[in-house]
């Protein structure tokens, strides 16, 4: 089985730290991959690589484009599956639409998850512009009554930099700002945390962090991955794994590659 994890960001000018990103996201997908299992890490050809840029919905929005681009063209090159590495789902519903392999959201599937596992879910991302979007996402996935009632996305208050620092071996800051935020869910009733973002979560899950005062936490690259494996199997196995009948009715192939030659015009 071949998956494609998708970047929502270029690849970075600054190639050291592109070799530790890429060696701490091997270190958790190696956590919970299956050993027949090949999962290929790939950045978008054309779009932003600041996290600053990141920062901003409408700069992602236009960023998009080339994330579903990638996604199109991993099912073209004989990938069995795609996931989303960013928490925002970009693109996602769209790529559900387009290709004919399974696409996974790492928050959409996140939240189902924390749904199975307890009643009431909080999320902790990166940065606190983020958190609009979060909350909008979780209204998008019908999960409304099942996070915390007071602020269910809360965010870490290390800065970009204070974060990337961290890649370099060190992720004590973000793992003590993280349980200081994650407490706080927990005193308004969160019985489960999911890391809101796909940059940090790495950090948390290699060091081992499963747990904040006996509540699980929900690494959306680990569940993503085991949900795609899933999903997978499921159509090799002749099992339907997506409504093609209103949201995700597919359109014609051709008429794919029409409009993707309109618009690289």
């Amino acid at each position: 089985m071949k998956l494609l994890f998708q970047s929502p960001l270029a690849l970075s000018p600054d190639p050291e730290l592109s070799k530790l990103s890429y060696s701490l996201f091997e270190k958790t997908v190696n956590l919970v991959k299956r050993v027949d299992t090949e999962v290929v890490r790939k950045h978008v050809a054309h779009g932003i690589f600041s996290l600053e840029h990141h920062s901003y919905a409408g700069l992602r929005y236009l960023n998009n484009l080339s994330i579903l681009k990638s996604m199109i063209q991993a099912e073209k090159e004989g990938y069995d599956g795609v996931i989303s590495s960013c928490y925002f789902d970009p693109a996602i519903k769209a790529a559900k639409q387009l290709l004919r392999i399974p696409v996974v959201g790492s928050a959409e599937s996140s939240m189902h998850l924390a749904c199975m596992m307890g009643y009431k879910f909080a999320v902790v991302t990166r940065n606190t512009k983020y958190i609009p979007e979060i909350e909008d996402l979780i209204y998008h996935y019908r999960m409304a009554d099942r996070v915390i009632n007071r602020k269910p996305v809360r965010s870490l208050t290390l800065s970009n930099i204070d974060i990337i620092n961290c890649l370099y071996g060190n992720y004590t800051l973000v793992i003590e700002n993280f349980n200081e935020v994650g407490k706080t869910c927990i005193e308004d009733g969160a019985e489960i945390i999911i890391i809101g973002c796909g940059f940090i979560s790495p950090m948390l899950s290699t060091s081992g962090t499963r747990h904040l005062d006996n509540v699980p936490i929900i690494d959306p690259i680990m569940v993503g991955i085991k949900t795609a494996e899933m999903l997978v199997d499921l159509k090799k196995a002749g099992i339907p794994t997506i409504s093609r009948k209103g949201l995700y009715l597919t359109p014609p192939y051709e008429d794919v590659e029409e409009v993707l030659q309109l618009i690289s015009k």
